[in-house]
């Protein structure tokens, strides 16, 4: 069985993924975190298909943007490409507003 080498128990599937949680300090006694993400480690991740533009709280462009901070290694280009791909001016602002809370 393979491990994510966060923490002692966290198991992952195939050889191929990497397991992804909002942060390594996420991980509890009780394995208690949000929920994890498996990303493929030889290309980045897609972007969202569905989004409402709304404002939700568990935006899928912030989730998008998380995915590419753990695959690219950096916040600055993950965001960069994030607010690239937007073009609704005024939905661009929430999600510059969040991803400078990140």
């Amino acid at each position: 069985m393979l491990r994510c080498g966060i923490k002692k128990g966290c198991s992952v599937i195939p050889a191929v993924v990497q397991c992804l949680t909002r942060s390594a300090s996420n991980h509890s006694r009780k394995h208690e975190y949000k929920e994890p993400r498996y990303v493929l480690k030889d290309q980045p991740p897609d972007p969202p298909l569905h989004c409402c533009e709304s404002g939700c709280a568990n935006c899928v462009w912030i989730q998008y943007t998380e995915e590419l901070i753990d695959y690219y290694h950096s916040e600055e280009e993950a965001k960069k490409k994030v607010l690239s791909l937007i073009t609704d001016p005024q939905f661009k602002a929430f999600i510059q507003m969040e991803l400078a809370m990140l």
